[in-house]
């Protein structure tokens, strides 16, 4: 198939919707204009369309609501009430609804023809930043099953985010030269800022229908502050994350991934380097993680799990500086540092290398608990009480750190050597029963 590159090259065109009032109006009627959730409800004053109309224009026009602030809205005299996007290339939604208040034969009013509407579209909004507009792409067409996406070109994909949801790429490459100048894929959760902000209404994901193959931050750039959003909906998937950008928003990872494909297995995550988060809006994913790293093992990887993610049959980690929030089926741990969090189980946890923090109230070690001589598990940052399933095998230089009782059937064994070659700490006055 095609190979298909974002350039960005479309010319930024700002969207023009109109509203026409016509038919018989009462006094008492009330007009209510939504943008994001949020209405200016104006009562209609008069029984002619063109003087209701010029009444709403008026509102709208002395609106200080951020969302209506970023259209210009114009009042033709005769019914029909004009918005502009103020940002050449960015959409809006915004809807009319009137609300009939006296009944009555001559009770007939119209916006659009109907009670309700969204706008006649006179201009589409479109630009370098929308997916959907042709020429943002090479050979000016959209990519389709089979073909290779390539996003190279440092011009964010900001609009028109689910037009690709249908499609399954072959291959996917996002190179790290990309955001070196700041440019996004997809949308904050905060439109703007300061008294400007608002909780960003449109479609904030990249979608695609998953990608045979997918590689993101390819390349040697190291730079870059950028934020990322992907979603492969519930197709296979199977991505490798090089590196990532520096997040621009210390409250969220750079890459935000959702990843559903219809079986778990179909979904497999490998992450080198870079900050991510896995369902980190509360998204149902399903994913097989590799957390390794590429030069620095403690936090080459910064990689957050949310709740709603399902695990695959083994979570494998080599490193870098993991949180997860949901169940496992076998925890294999050879580096780096694992916060588990959440309720859910653990039934068989292997720790070779680092530490393990466990603050579930999940059973941990219904089949098996094993921590190395360069490992540790840590029960004391929650001191909710926790279930052990089976006692702790613990090796020669193995630390298990358990305050307070807060461990429910503590036990451990010195596997291979004596007590004295294991590190245990815990709180004052605790008798030991050796067998």
């Amino acid at each position: 198939m095609a190979t298909c590159e974002w350039v960005g090259n479309a010319l930024a065109v700002a969207q023009v919707h109109t509203w026409t009032f016509a038919g018989t109006w009462e006094a008492t009627d009330v007009i209510n204009v939504t943008i994001n959730g949020k209405t200016i409800s104006v009562v209609a004053g008069s029984t002619v369309a063109a003087t209701v109309a010029t009444t709403v224009y008026t509102a709208l026009a002395a609106s200080t609501i951020p969302e209506f602030r970023e259209i210009t809205w114009s009042d033709d005299a005769a019914g029909v009430i004009t918005g502009t996007g103020v940002t050449a290339g960015q959409p809006f939604v915004c809807t009319f609804t009137t609300t009939e208040t006296g009944g009555g034969g001559a009770d007939a009013q119209t916006i659009n023809g109907g009670a309700s509407s969204t706008g006649t579209v006179t201009t589409a909004a479109s630009g370098p930043n929308d997916v959907a507009n042709t020429a943002n792409w090479s050979g000016a067409a959209l990519p389709v099953n089979g073909d290779t996406i390539i996003i190279r070109r440092g011009v964010s994909l900001l609009y028109g985010l689910t037009t690709l949801a249908g499609v399954t790429p072959a291959v996917l490459k996002i190179f790290s030269e990309f955001w070196s100048n700041g440019s996004r894929i997809g949308l904050a959760e905060i439109h703007g800022s300061g008294t400007s902000a608002y909780v960003e209404y449109r479609s904030r994901f990249f979608e695609l229908l998953g990608a045979t193959a997918a590689d993101l931050g390819l390349g040697t750039n190291t730079k870059g502050n950028s934020l990322l959003n992907i979603d492969f909906k519930t197709g296979t998937v199977a991505l490798t994350v090089h590196r990532t950008p520096t997040s621009v928003d210390d409250a969220r990872p750079a890459l935000c991934l959702a990843i559903n494909p219809g079986t778990v297995a179909n979904g497999t995550l490998e992450v080198l380097s870079g900050s991510v988060g896995v369902g980190f809006y509360n998204e149902t994913c399903k994913v097989v993680p590799k957390i390794g790293y590429r030069t620095n093992k403690e936090s080459d990887s910064q990689v957050y799990f949310g709740p709603n993610v399902t695990h695959g049959a083994t979570f494998t980690q080599s490193g870098g500086i993991v949180e997860i929030n949901s169940a496992t089926t076998q925890i294999d741990k050879t580096g780096g540092t694992l916060t588990i969090n959440g309720t859910g189980a653990h039934p068989i946890v292997n720790n070779f290398e680092g530490a393990i923090v466990y603050n579930s109230t999940g059973t941990i070690g219904a089949t098996s608990v094993e921590i190395g001589g360069e490992a540790s598990l840590d029960f004391s940052q929650d001191l909710t009480a926790k279930t052990l399933g089976s006692a702790i095998q613990a090796y020669a230089g193995a630390t298990i750190i358990v305050p307070a009782d807060v461990v429910t059937s503590f036990a451990f064994k010195a596997v291979g050597c004596r007590l004295s070659d294991i590190k245990i700490e815990s709180q004052f006055d605790k008798t030991w029963t050796p067998t």
